[in-house]
């Protein structure tokens, strides 16, 4: 973000650049935050931490989508 706390995008610029051109206000009073996270450490057992490691890439986003899972069915 510049100073006075307007949007920017360049889309030559690498993600997290400091300077780029003003996007246009449409596109500010679009923006929504979607689904914010919180960054929290869980201890594991090992066997769990494992299944999901072994299936590749992506591990921690299907840890995520059981936590939502149990979640949803326990409201």
């Amino acid at each position: 973000m510049k100073a006075d706390a307007t949007l920017f995008h360049e889309p030559s610029a690498p993600v997290g650049a400091a300077d780029g051109e003003d996007l246009p206000r449409e596109f500010c009073d679009k923006a929504v935050i979607e689904d914010p996270k919180r960054s929290l450490a869980v201890l594991l057992k090992l066997d769990i931490a494992a299944f999901f490691k072994s299936q590749g890439k992506g591990h921690l986003t299907r840890m995520q989508d059981v936590f939502r899972a149990y979640v949803r069915a326990h409201r």
